[in-house]
């Protein structure tokens, strides 16, 4: 049963990740009263070190934090991505290396790559001010039940908080979605990933580098400084081996895949890994409950989709919430909810749909499809329309630009 309700509020969100903490601070600026839930206390800004798990932000995406004021507390922490560099290194024959950069499409940058952690700690700093945010972290959601105008929600901790709406941000093991009766499909990939900073001798000049390779690929992002950010996507036995190597043979490992593109390498992080999965929600919203985020959907990081897409989850429930609040609307009713699943189904499907595609392209030892690749590559680099038409689909966010997306107030 769940017991006394002792808390009060507009809107409770569970998981209090870069997205929920988002959400909260623009939701709390518009006067609603926020409740956030987390089992983790999230890193404070003070002597923050970046961690390998990185982002590489759209500018879009950098919009809607600004939105927050978080922005100027990490941006020191990134480094601007001018050129997307994909080399088809698989073995066939000679490597094959195409530039996309940013001035094809009249932009000084693609957006900014940077440490989740230090993304992170910037948004709990801004939301710790705000005073219409309560936060409960240390915590986590253990009962939940809606009716037809109020969620319920009992803690861990003994509390039971009551609100108009509900919103997961909780991952993409989501207890509050199966809470909610709501389900993923989930197509897990005989491959994990590594990530670590690395420092390297020659300057990376804004190039994210992306090797293609039969088992997986192997990214360079930019990083402030002589730095870079590595993803490194294989199979499952490959980098469970990979990792029980001492830090010596590791690091001659890296230096041998990066063909010394970015000179000497030397680990700058200790390298962390997890087993890769793509997930999609079938439906992202429930009796005044909505999904966002990896709660909603899971991406392979080929593309570096994911925080972008849940960025624009998060701008595109802020804006219904705030049409609605604006005009005295109930903020958690059907109506509400299925304008924030009619907009966000499309990009989600189409985003889902493009990285699996995409990494079955690439992570495939088949010589037929190794040719095709660089055949492909080819034909992109001669076409320059066609070249610049990949780049708004796949570096630019057309499928749901919002008010918030496009830098204008809430």
């Amino acid at each position: 049963m769940i017991g006394r309700k002792n808390t009060q509020t507009d809107i409770v969100i569970s998981g209090a990740g870069a997205p929920g903490l988002t959400l909260a601070i623009l939701l709390a600026r518009l006067g609603l009263n926020i409740s956030v839930i987390d089992p983790h206390t999230p890193q404070t800004l003070k002597n923050i070190t970046p961690e390998g798990r990185t982002s590489a932000l759209m500018d879009s995406s950098i919009n809607i934090i600004k939105a927050t004021g978080a922005w100027d507390h990490c941006a020191p922490y990134g480094a601007a991505l001018s050129t997307l560099r994909i080399i088809d290194d698989s073995g066939q024959n000679a490597a094959k290396t195409v530039d996309f950069q940013s001035k094809e499409l009249g932009l000084e940058t693609f957006g900014m790559n940077i440490s989740n952690n230090v993304l992170h700690a910037a948004l709990a700093h801004v939301a710790a001010k705000e005073k219409n945010i309560k936060t409960f972290y240390g915590d986590l959601v253990t009962q939940m039940t809606q009716d037809d105008t109020t969620t319920n929600v009992e803690l861990r901790g003994g509390k039971t908080i009551s609100a108009t709406l509900m919103v997961a941000a909780d991952g993409r093991n989501s207890p509050t979605r199966t809470m909610a009766g709501l389900s993923a499909d989930i197509t897990t990939y005989d491959q994990k990933a590594i990530t670590c900073i690395l420092n390297h001798t020659k300057p990376h000049d804004n190039v994210s580098t992306e090797f293609h390779r039969p088992s997986g690929p192997f990214t360079l992002v930019p990083m402030p400084g002589k730095q870079s950010s590595l993803v490194w996507v294989d199979t499952t036995d490959n980098i469970d081996n990979i990792l029980r190597q001492n830090k010596d043979s590791l690091q001659r490992a890296i230096q041998q895949r990066t063909n010394n593109q970015l000179g000497e390498i030397t680990l700058a992080s200790t390298p962390q890994s997890w087993p890769l999965i793509s997930a999609i929600a079938p439906k992202l919203t429930g009796n005044r409950f909505a999904l966002i985020a990896e709660a909603a959907h899971v991406l392979h990081p080929m593309g570096a989709q994911g925080l972008n897409l849940s960025m624009r989850d998060v701008a595109a429930l802020a804006e219904i919430i705030a049409d609605q609040a604006r005009i005295g609307m109930d903020i958690g009713s059907d109506t509400t909810l299925a304008m924030y699943e009619k907009r966000r189904r499309h990009d989600i499907q189409l985003r889902h749909r493009g990285s699996f595609a995409l990494n079955k392209l690439v992570s495939n030892h088949s010589t037929f499809l190794s040719m095709a690749r660089k055949k492909t590559l080819s034909v992109i680099e001669t076409i320059e329309p066609l070249k610049k038409h990949l780049m708004q689909q796949g570096l630019q966010d057309y499928a749901d630009q919002g008010r918030l997306s496009q830098g204008q107030p809430l």
